[in-house]
C-alpha cells in the first residue's frame, strides 16, 4: 500500500491535534498542591479552568495551555503583549508591579486598574479560584512600528 504525501500530512495533523487535546485535558485535572484558576477569554467569552502549580509563571501557564497571548518579548518585561486583567481581590493580594512593569503597562490596550503582565506573575495560594481575563485585543508596538516603517518605504 502506497502512502501519499497528503495522507501523511493528514495523519501528522491528527496526531498533533490529539496531543494538544490530551495536553489541554491533562492540565484540567487537579494534582496535589495545584491552584485552580480560570481564564476568561474575552474574544469568545469562554471561561477555561486550569490547574497551576505554586511559583509557576502565569505566562508559561498560558503558553502550556494554548491561551492566546502574544508575548512578543518572550517574558522579559519589554512589551505589553502579555497584558492580563486580574479580579480586584486577587490584585489587592499581590505585590505591587515594579516600575518596569508599570512602564510597559502604559502601552497596553484597554488598560484597567487591575491590569498586570502575565510574565511578571508567579502563581501562589491567592490565585486559587480567581479569574484572569485575557483582553480581546493586544497591542504589539514592535509590530506596529515595523508596519509603519514598511509603509513609508513603499
Amino acid at each position: 500500500m502506497l502512502i501519499k504525501k497528503n495522507d501523511l500530512n493528514i495523519f501528522k495533523n491528527l496526531i498533533l491535534n490529539c496531543n494538544i487535546l490530551f495536553h489541554s485535558y491533562s492540565n484540567t485535572i487537579n494534582n496535589n498542591n495545584n491552584n485552580k484558576i480560570f481564564f476568561n477569554l474575552k474574544q469568545n467569552n469562554k471561561l477555561i479552568p486550569i490547574y497551576a502549580k505554586e511559583n509557576e509563571n502565569l505566562l508559561d501557564i498560558c503558553k502550556k495551555n494554548n491561551i492566546n497571548l502574544i508575548a512578543a518579548c518572550e517574558g522579559n518585561c519589554a512589551c505589553s503583549t502579555c497584558h492580563v486583567i486580574l479580579d480586584k481581590e486577587l490584585y489587592k493580594k499581590l505585590p505591587n508591579p515594579s516600575d518596569e512593569e508599570e512602564d510597559m503597562l502604559e502601552l497596553a490596550y484597554n488598560l484597567t486598574p487591575t491590569s498586570r503582565l502575565a510574565c511578571q506573575l508567579k502563581i501562589n495560594k491567592h490565585f486559587e479560584g480567581r479569574t484572569i481575563t485575557i483582553p480581546d485585543k493586544q497591542r504589539n508596538l514592535s509590530y506596529e512600528m515595523l508596519n509603519k516603517n514598511l509603509n513609508k518605504k513603499i
